[in-house]
């Protein structure tokens, strides 16, 4: 019985003898043995699949980041100023 036939959701990859594995633990403790996906260091079912960087459903838009702060506090000393301008005439 070949990999393919005992593994059916394996993808297929171009190199069928590459020595790369998921490196994911399965339920019974055992390594995983199917192929990671492309650029990735994970199977399909271990990961592999999920997606990264903006594309995540938790992607962090920056808003409290440092330049983000800084440009938040310069404008409100600009309101600032402008209301204080425009009380004083």
């Amino acid at each position: 019985m070949s990999d393919t036939e005992h593994y059916p959701m394996q993808a297929k990859s171009d190199s069928e003898n590459s020595l790369i594995v998921c490196g994911a633990k399965t339920r019974t403790g055992t390594a995983c043995k199917n192929q990671p996906m492309a650029g990735k260091k994970r199977c399909r079912m271990h990961g592999g699949a999920s997606p990264s960087g903006k594309d995540h459903w938790n992607f962090k838009h920056g808003y409290w980041s440092k330049e983000e702060k800084q440009q938040r506090t310069k404008l409100m000393r600009m309101m600032k100023a402008y209301l204080n301008e425009m009380q004083m005439t």
